[in-house]
């Protein structure tokens, strides 16, 4: 049941089991984030190239897509992505770390600057983050606009399961929650 698997999944990550919505896979985990905080034209940001899928939900949701192009060794540029959220205030800023398909990591302090930096959500999507290192999923209760997606599919080898799951604050797990289907 959900409830076992919440607590298996607290346990792997050493958070509360009360912070974790579960899912068909993170590409749902991406799409819920969409439903629940994107508005039509709402802005999302986020560095590219990275994973498509939210770019691709950006235009299901009838959302602005805005990539700001990595550098030429796939290094990002976080002052660059705060002084373009403060312009622009996305209402969603994606980050995958690892980067998928550059396999650029961010460093933690970096992150920890974006999210003290701007008022929008930021994903982070660590699809890969068992193949790396300095996950952000311990600060979901220091940061209430941090949200973390992690997967079975790629290091566990379990991508036929469709298992996903995102981690965030209790603020924002409600709210997810009233969204998500049941099934």
């Amino acid at each position: 049941n959900e409830t076992l698997l919440r607590d298996e999944i607290g346990r792997y990550l050493n958070i509360n089991p009360d912070n974790i919505v579960a899912g068909n896979g993170s590409s749902e985990m991406i799409e819920l984030v969409m439903k629940t905080f994107i508005d039509k034209d709402d802005i999302i940001l986020s560095f590219i190239p990275t994973f498509s899928m939210y770019s691709i939900f950006s235009k299901i949701y009838s959302a602005k897509f805005v990539g700001i192009k990595s550098n030429d060794d796939f290094s990002t540029n976080m002052d660059i992505l705060i002084r373009i959220a403060k312009e622009i205030k996305p209402k969603v800023i994606f980050l995958c770390n690892p980067n998928n398909p550059t396999g650029y990591l961010t460093d933690k302090n970096e992150i920890k600057k974006l999210l003290e930096s701007v008022d929008s959500i930021v994903v982070v999507d660590e699809a890969y983050m068992e193949f790396a290192r300095d996950s952000v999923v311990e600060e979901i209760s220091r940061y209430k606009n941090l949200i973390v997606l992690r997967t079975l599919s790629k290091a566990l080898g379990l991508a036929a399961i469709r298992l996903g799951y995102m981690a965030a604050c209790e603020d924002i797990i409600k709210v997810i929650k009233k969204v998500k289907s049941p099934y």
